[in-house]
């Protein structure tokens, strides 16, 4: 896939100040990397443990970024309708200039909180991507009763959370308060967390 930036190029974001996006289609907030080579690998193999009870046929991702998950989402669930929800309008234009080539569908993008979006969705999806931050930090908004809440309410029955919380280990515990199931794992220094109202052995296939 060609990329359309041919050198660092910044952009101005009332969100997250100075977004950097250099040739390798890396972007970058607040000095930290939002979306990088490896992202696509990364979350290929969170989706490899996703493992979902019921066919996915619907996904959503809280957290845009520069769209680096799409591509192991599509690959992993090619029929799946994806919404994506993003705070930040000037990441959405970022990720739709890095993917405008790419052989699968932009997704449905909705720009807001990703706590109020929860609370204003009707579907229920098969599949919730949680992979908020702000910088390099993970959103305040996992450390909270209300946000889990409205994420369960959206998620359907048999369906799966996929967390990422990067670094801070210590974020998923307040997410696994409000699941029967939960199983975390590194992928180099990036913290992954599935989250499911199942017990184990309905998640053995």
């Amino acid at each position: 896939m060609r990329l359309p930036f041919t050198k660092s190029s910044i952009r101005r974001s009332k969100h997250n100040g100075l977004l950097v996006v250099n040739e390798l289609g890396e972007v970058f907030a607040y000095g930290a990397k939002q979306t990088s080579m490896r992202y696509g690998l990364m979350w290929g193999d969170a989706l490899a443990r996703a493992t979902p009870q019921t066919p996915v046929q619907s996904v959503l991702m809280l957290g845009l970024a520069g769209g680096g998950a799409l591509a192991p989402i599509h690959q992993a669930y090619p029929q799946a309708r994806v919404v994506a929800v993003e705070y930040d309008p000037t990441m959405v234009e970022v990720a739709q200039e890095l993917l405008k080539e790419a052989p699968f569908p932009f997704p449905q993008v909705l720009v807001a909180d990703a706590h109020e979006a929860l609370l204003t969705l009707q579907e229920q999806y098969d599949l919730i991507l949680v992979d908020i931050f702000v910088g390099n930090k993970p959103s305040p908004l996992i450390n909270t009763a209300d946000f889990w809440a409205a994420v369960l309410a959206r998620l359907a029955q048999g369906g799966s959370v996929l967390l990422n919380v990067a670094g801070d280990y210590t974020k998923i515990l307040e997410a696994k308060k409000y699941f029967s199931y939960s199983a975390s794992w590194q992928y180099g220094a990036n913290t992954f967390c599935v989250l499911s109202r199942l017990s184990k052995e309905a998640l053995v296939r």
